[in-house]
């Protein structure tokens, strides 16, 4: 990450995928990436393996449902960062 930081570039986002720790570390990290790297966080993908299925299968997992909800949610916050 902080190879992509002193690189200077003005649009980077962080989106974390499947972080497999408890959650008490993952408010940790978030708040660490916001606060300490100042790189916006669009959000945390949890561990599906759904997720899983979809890369093996080697389509994305957008087109096999969204029943947690994260990934609409990631890609509203998407949406009106650009539009």
């Amino acid at each position: 990450m902080r190879k992509f930081l002193h690189l200077g570039h003005p649009n980077l986002w962080v989106v974390l995928n499947k972080p497999l720790i408890p959650e008490k570390a993952l408010l940790s990290l978030e708040r660490f990436i916001a606060n300490e790297l100042e790189v916006p966080l669009l959000g945390t993908i949890p561990y599906d393996p759904l997720i899983l299925e979809s890369t093996y299968a080697g389509t994305p997992v957008c087109e096999w449902g969204d029943d947690l909800g994260v990934i609409t949610e990631i890609a509203y916050t998407i949406e009106e960062l650009f539009v």
